[in-house]
């Protein structure tokens, strides 16, 4: 695995590497990105993001994952221990997690502005995180949707108190205390939760819970 870069000169341009399996594709990426401030060039998607981001002496990417969601799995799910700096333009938010899961910093809608790529391709070079704005929205409607639909409608109203309760990491006695009930009924409300999360520890309860936006942490 390569080393985290250097601090880049702020004045130097930033070198971007478009990635895409389309030849079509990164010829518009690279074309739409031509700038003074920008030096582009491209290659064939690769899972190997830290060794394209060495071999082509990037300090960012931009990942096309084509037009259709599915395939972006074929790619993403390969990238768990990247650490290059990269942005990845997706069709829609159903593959989300999978991204910031694979490391990458940035995602945006294929069809973002030209602005709003740069602007993505040069935060990710710094370090930080860049969420497409319609992608956030529909990231909201798709949480909305889970706890409707999955474990946490399974819920009683006390059941979902605990769990709010358990992603503080307060034991069971505090948790009885805080809800002014015994702590073996507070005991019986953590089994139930558990059990309805498929959860194997008070832990991996929290962890489920806040995959399915049930409880922030």
């Amino acid at each position: 695995m390569r080393t985290l870069p250097d601090a880049r000169d702020p004045d130097a341009p930033l070198r971007v590497c478009v990635l895409a399996d389309d030849a079509i594709a990164r010829a518009g990426l690279t074309g739409m990105l031509a700038d003074a401030d920008l030096l582009v060039e491209s290659a064939r998607l690769t899972t190997d993001l830290d060794g394209a981001l060495d071999e082509h002496g990037a300090d960012v990417l931009l990942l096309d994952a084509g037009a259709d969601p599915s395939r972006a799995a074929a790619w993403l799910d390969t990238l768990r221990a990247t650490i290059a700096p990269a942005v990845a333009l997706l069709v829609d938010a159903t593959r989300l997690d999978d991204v910031f899961a694979a490391g990458i910093l940035g995602a945006l809608a294929r069809d973002a502005s030209p602005a709003t790529v740069r602007a993505a391709l040069a935060s990710a070079a710094r370090g930080l995180v860049v969420l497409d704005a319609g992608f956030h929205r529909g990231r909201g409607a798709m949480v909305s949707e889970r706890r409707a639909s999955g474990p946490m409608s399974s819920l009683t109203p006390r059941e979902v108190e605990v769990l709010a309760l358990l992603a503080t990491g307060l034991p069971n006695k505090l948790i009885a205390h805080h809800l002014g009930i015994s702590e073996h009924t507070a005991k019986f409300h953590v089994t139930a939760v558990m059990a309805k999360l498929g959860a194997q520890s008070r832990t991996d309860a929290v962890i489920r819970a806040a995959r399915q936006g049930m409880v922030s942490l």
